[in-house]
């Protein structure tokens, strides 16, 4: 009898007779199949509950009836699919990764040389006074002790990421630039964490001009290679999505060096500064440069303003006027989306001052879909504080559509977040999917995208009510909404949603932020492995190796805990949110 030696066999046999088949392994390995006779043998409603669609079963059970009682046939079909799986991982690795970008990176290099004059007369002039503000202030003493601290990579993004909107804070009362996350901006794309926008207010909105790669040694040319060649990767994405952008001002930084290039949308030549010893210091070069182009006015560098809408009026005389493009999907990288056709948000301020978004959905039908439940979700009292509401309908010669404007505006959950204030907030998103399931819906894509928190506190709030749906119907097997990225594996598997398996995406979201990890981010919905790659991360021994290892040691224990809710033994469809709430710990010690 032919025996399957493990998940990963049964994966390679079902996927040598389909490759359709091969992302059922898991649920049937889960349900005891061990051999071929088992699988031929298996009921119809035992394979429909594995998730298998009726049109698969009959040929699943033929073949591996056929196959069932000759073990060296399997063995050597199952060693060529192996074999094929093998090939076609490399390849897709050598696409997806870095190793194809050193080719990129290497053209790039051979091909420009260091232009500092083009840097000394284009950027703006140091300011000394403001660098020592900046390093007198308790922020600055801070950032200082932390630089000398960051002996790992993903510290020293966390001393970027609050750095540099630090300089820019001390260089305001000098200059008119303010400082944008392009996260709470909603560019979305978890392979760069250090991203920031810059801008100089109402003349020219929301460009992102930095993309800070800070795990390269500047020192090795190869490995300044791979960097640029990331760099460029990265910038080819930014770019779909600013149609307007001509020229993109890039750092690339290390733990002791720095270095800035210039690059033109439309040719592969670029301007590069030389590569700048770094420190935090008034002394360091590189440090210098930084600062002159935070405070460099961003249309001397090329950039040029979105294309904003004009004024949109709605209700009663009221006007919004926008000032900022927040989210645009038409970006052909944006696989974080499975929505079909373009949706376009925008940052503004009302007639009353008040700030507000503006979102002009895909498709007529999917606004009428999101007012409705935006609608519904009104007559809800206990949720009003929680969930974004709908302040009116609005027009624009822009568009021939009509726009939502809504409110609060929230911003996304920052990375470097204290523990207490995440587990609080987390707990809050719980009570959220708690509430919604009382009136019998879900939310449908709780992504780290879509789970705010409000600007001046760590109050929740929930925002894109498109998806939300009935429980009944978010249930049905075939059924997949969702930011690929967050969704849970029975979803992933189109067994249908439940709430159990929002609280799945929202611990995906609590890793996410803990980390910037998740072992599946380069891997898109089409993928048949996605499946059994999510399914490996989270419930075999590989959790330690490719999860845990990136939490901090004081979370080690919740977000295990957490992990075994879902995925120990077995998959799990029944988890509350009170017993969600239940691992988070009021103190993280």
């Amino acid at each position: 009898m032919a025996r399957f030696a493990g998940e990963a066999d049964l994966e390679a046999f079902l996927g040598s007779l389909d490759p359709d088949y091969s992302p059922f392994a898991p649920a049937l390995w889960q349900t005891g199949v061990r051999t071929a006779r088992q699988l031929a043998n298996a009921s119809k409603p035992l394979l429909l509950t594995c998730g298998l669609p009726e049109l698969y079963i009959d040929d699943i059970k033929a073949t591996a009836a056929r196959t069932g009682g000759s073990e060296p046939a399997l063995a050597s079909r199952v060693a060529e699919r192996v074999l094929e799986r093998v090939v076609e991982r490399v390849l897709k690795k050598q696409r997806h990764t870095l190793t194809s970008l050193e080719d990129v990176g290497e053209k790039l290099l051979s091909e420009t040389t260091p232009d500092s004059a083009w840097f000394d007369n284009t950027l703006a002039g140091f300011d000394y006074q403001a660098a020592v503000s900046f390093f007198e202030s308790s922020v600055g003493r801070t950032m200082r002790v932390l630089w000398s601290q960051a002996s790992e990579d993903k510290h020293l993004q966390v001393c970027l990421n609050q750095m540099i909107p630090q300089i820019l804070t001390s260089l305001e009362p000098h200059s008119s630039l303010t400082y944008y996350d392009t996260h709470a901006s909603g560019l979305r794309g978890a392979e760069v964490r250090i991203d920031c926008t810059i801008t100089d207010g109402p003349r020219c909105p929301a460009h992102v001009v930095t993309s800070a790669e800070a795990t390269f040694s500047m020192k090795s040319h190869a490995d300044q290679s791979q960097a640029v060649g990331q760099m460029w990767q990265r910038l080819e994405q930014l770019g779909s999505d600013q149609d307007m952008r001509e020229k993109w001002t890039v750092a690339i930084v290390s733990h002791s060096d720095i270095q800035f290039w210039q690059l033109q949308k439309s040719q592969i030549h670029c301007h590069c500064s030389s590569v700048h010893s770094f420190s935090l210091s008034l002394e360091s070069a590189g440090f210098q440069m930084l600062c002159r182009w935070l405070a460099s006015d961003p249309q001397a560098l090329g950039y040029s303003p979105p294309q904003l809408p004009s004024p949109i009026s709605f209700g009663n005389n009221e006007e919004m006027h926008a000032t900022a493009k927040v989210f645009d999907n038409s970006c052909k990288h944006d696989a974080a989306s499975t929505l079909h056709g373009r949706v376009m948000v925008f940052s503004g301020r009302l007639s009353d001052k008040s700030q507000a978004i503006a979102k002009l959905p895909a498709t007529g039908a999917l606004f009428d879909q999101e007012v409705e439940n935006l609608e519904l979700i009104r007559s809800w009292p206990d949720l009003s504080g929680s969930v974004v509401h709908l302040r009116g309908i609005g027009h624009t010669s822009t568009w021939p559509r009509p726009v939502l404007i809504l409110q609060p505006v929230g911003c996304l959950v920052p990375y470097d977040i204290g523990h207490e204030a995440l587990l609080n907030i987390m707990k809050q998103f719980a009570l959220v999917v708690k509430q919604l399931s009382q009136y019998g819906y879900i939310h449908g894509d709780l992504s780290y995208y879509n789970l705010l928190k409000h600007q001046d506190t760590d109050a929740a709030l929930l925002v894109d009510m498109q998806t939300l749906m009935p429980l009944q119907q978010a249930a049905r097997a075939g059924f997949r909404t969702g930011t690929p990225l967050f969704m849970g594996w029975n979803v992933i598997c189109m067994k249908g949603h439940n709430v159990s398996t929002e609280l799945e995406s929202l611990m995906y979201v609590l890793i996410f932020v803990l980390t910037g990890v998740l072992p599946w981010r380069h891997v898109a919905l089409e993928d048949h492995n996605l499946p059994s790659i999510r399914y490996g991360a989270m419930a075999s021994d590989e959790f330690s190796r490719r999860v845990l290892s990136y939490v901090c040691d004081e979370c080690h224990s919740m977000v295990r805990r957490l992990r075994d809710l879902f995925f120990s033994p077995g998959y799990s469809t029944d988890v509350t949110p009170d017993m969600f709430s239940k691992q988070l710990p009021e103190h993280v010690q």
